[in-house]
């Protein structure tokens, strides 16, 4: 009999411990999910820049909603706000540029839709785009890009000098000249030129292009300056390559001796 209640209450203890190890099991396996998700949970909004190419400039970070979740798995949620655009840049170095070098949009993290603003002196939205309009606007012109997350949004301010090029100054018409890749070698400089270019997602302007070339059964449009250049494929404008300088120093060269 004594034998008979011994093992009762053995095995009542053993599903006692049993059921506090599963608990515990299941605490360090929610303490757990709760550090990873912290973990890949950014605090802060993405970091988000422009570039030309050779030299890009990070955005001013404005005004933001954001929302990450702290170590005990409750969400943080954070309202910042700011000055207006113009007022975030007015004594930041200017980003020059000419207005036919082609700007991409680098985002961190990238966003589920975003929008770029231009803004007035009086601190007034005069318009709204897909992508850094350089050719219709001229000297400083303050940009804002507004970019949305499922964490939240947050906007970004730019200050771009813009200098304005005439078509007989970069040699851009509505139609771009044609560059026939004949010999072997020249078809090798722009194939290694794409091949080490930098790719970067964005919208670029498609106005004016300067050159149009083709390899293979792609065909690709190009602007190309002594110290930048960018190719895109003709069917993937979402999509910029920035050349190396030392690609971009070849091409030019090509470029020169064939006109």
């Amino acid at each position: 009999m004594k034998l008979k209640f011994l093992l009762i209450l053995l095995s009542m203890l053993l599903l006692i411990l049993g059921g506090c190890t599963n608990k515990t099991d299941m605490s360090n396996e929610m303490n757990n999910e709760n550090e990873e998700l912290q973990e890949s949970t950014p605090k802060n909004p993405p970091k988000v820049s422009i570039s030309n190419g050779v030299e890009e400039v990070k955005g001013v970070l404005g005004p933001y909603s954001w929302t990450y979740c702290c170590s005990n798995g409750k969400a943080i949620s954070i309202e910042a706000s700011a000055d207006a655009p113009p007022n975030l840049v007015q004594h930041e170095e200017p980003f020059k540029v000419t207005s036919s070098m082609v700007i991409s949009i680098d985002f961190e993290i990238a966003p589920i839709r975003y929008e770029v603003r231009t803004w007035d002196e009086s601190s007034g939205v005069i318009g709204t785009y897909t992508e850094i309009d350089t050719l219709n606007h001229k000297g400083r012109a303050v940009f804002e890009i507004f970019a949305t997350w499922e964490q939240g949004n947050a906007s970004y301010s730019f200050l771009v000098d813009i200098e304005y090029e005439s078509s007989s100054e970069t040699g851009a018409n509505s139609i771009p000249n044609s560059l026939e890749l004949i010999k072997i070698e020249e078809t090798d400089v722009f194939i290694k030129a794409i091949a080490n270019s930098k790719k970067k997602p964005g919208i670029v302007n498609m106005t004016n292009p300067q050159y149009q070339f083709s390899i293979g059964k792609d065909s690709y449009f190009l602007w190309i300056t002594n110290d930048s250049g960018t190719i895109i494929n003709t069917k993937d404008t979402h999509t910029i390559y920035s050349l190396p300088i030392s690609s971009v120093k070849e091409i030019y060269e090509f470029v020169n001796n064939k006109n």
